[in-house]
């Protein structure tokens, strides 16, 4: 069994044993460790790179958007989830820009936990219905202040790529997204791929945006 090897990088210590109680049991999560800043984590990458990463946004020091924009530059290989105490709009925006795959509240259920661990070790970007809300509010109040246009695109997209786009923007998996379409995981994921190399698009939060912008996603 290959194991997805996870770090968690919080200054609370109460938030990162809550955390690994939370994985207690899950033999395919292998906890590597943790550190509290950005100086105790880059240390730790020097003789360990982890799979998934869990990042506090707020640490002393760096913060854990600058630490999500340096690890998507230096260490593209690490796939980082912001778990956070706050789900401000904002907030959640920018962490996705910085390069982050995934964002959690700080009370997320320990189903919902593992799940976004295992999605996103396996390469998608988990926001969950509730978080994906709270973006396509922000992109929409942003189109209705003139910041993002409703346009043509340049490249259409078939039907069911539309549909695609639309699920995933709405926060589901590729799992959730083939069984509302009846086609398997790995035909959404081909889609996906297909769409983002087409588009010339790199995070989830440009699919989102263009989404917005096609209308292919409403409030």
């Amino acid at each position: 069994m290959v194991k997805i090897r996870l770090m968690i990088v919080d200054d609370h210590p109460v938030v990162v044993e809550g955390m690994k109680i939370l994985l207690t049991g899950e033999e395919d999560i292998e906890y590597l460790g943790s550190a509290s800043d950005s100086e105790e984590l880059f240390n730790f990458l020097g003789e360990t790179v982890p799979d998934v990463l869990l990042l506090d946004l707020v640490l002393p020091g760096i913060s854990g958007i600058e630490i999500a924009k340096i690890l998507a530059e230096k260490y593209s290989m690490i796939k980082v989830v912001i778990l956070s105490s706050v789900a401000e709009e904002e907030s959640i925006v920018a962490c996705l820009n910085a390069g982050a795959r995934g964002y959690l509240t700080k009370d997320v259920p320990r189903d919902e936990l593992i799940k976004a661990i295992k999605v996103i070790s396996e390469g998608e970007e988990y926001l969950g219905e509730s978080i994906s809300r709270k973006v396509i509010i922000s992109y929409f109040k942003r189109a209705k202040a003139g910041d993002m246009a409703v346009r043509p695109s340049v490249l259409e997209l078939s039907d069911r790529e539309k549909e695609v786009v639309g699920l995933i923007s709405e926060g589901l998996t590729y799992k959730e997204v083939g069984e509302k379409l009846f086609i398997s995981s790995r035909t959404v994921e081909a889609h996906r791929n297909n769409i983002m190399q087409k588009l010339e698009l790199k995070t989830i939060a440009d699919l989102i945006k263009y989404s917005i912008r096609q209308g292919i996603t409403r409030l």
